[in-house]
């Protein structure tokens, strides 16, 4: 599989995919500092994944309506820094080729994925985040949120 990192995307990922045999483009090597916009348009034209931890990218994806040829998000604490190289791999094995159609977070024992397409922006965008939120009332149950129990439905629904 071909990868653009982003330079938030920690470098063990970048390492961990290399050594499995793909083809890994890191931004920190090619293009130090640039923007948000350049890196997603740079990972498109070249029809590469984009890798990154930067939330930022699915705001331009589903706010803005830019396009993508995939995205891996990884969400890892501080406390599971060291599993990141080995999820990126059980990604590539788990959801396959289908990275490339889809916006993929990837989280310690979690993966979630969307369809990585132009939308209809702003709308988009908050049935993406209502979904974000509702997940995570359920998984921390929080009983203050217990009137939200319909978000996730209603941010389907959009």
């Amino acid at each position: 599989m071909r990868f653009v990192a982003d330079e938030s995307c920690d470098f063990a990922v970048v390492r961990a995919l290399r050594s499995a045999g793909h083809d890994v483009l890191a931004i920190a090597e090619v293009s130090p500092r640039i923007g948000d916009e350049e890196v997603l348009r740079h990972a498109r034209d070249q029809a590469r994944i984009l890798l990154t931890e930067d939330t930022d990218f699915g705001e331009l994806i589903y706010a803005e309506g830019q396009g993508s040829s995939g995205v891996v998000l990884f969400r890892f604490p501080a406390t599971a820094r060291r599993a990141i190289a080995a999820a990126a791999i059980d990604v590539t094995v788990s959801v396959g080729e289908e990275l490339s159609s889809r916006f993929t977070v990837v989280q310690p024992g979690r993966i979630r994925t969307a369809r990585a397409e132009r939308s209809a922006g702003i709308t988009s965008l908050f049935s993406w985040i209502l979904s974000f939120f509702a997940e995570a009332v359920v998984e921390k149950g929080l009983d203050c949120f217990e009137g939200f129990a319909g978000v996730g439905a209603f941010a389907s629904e959009l």
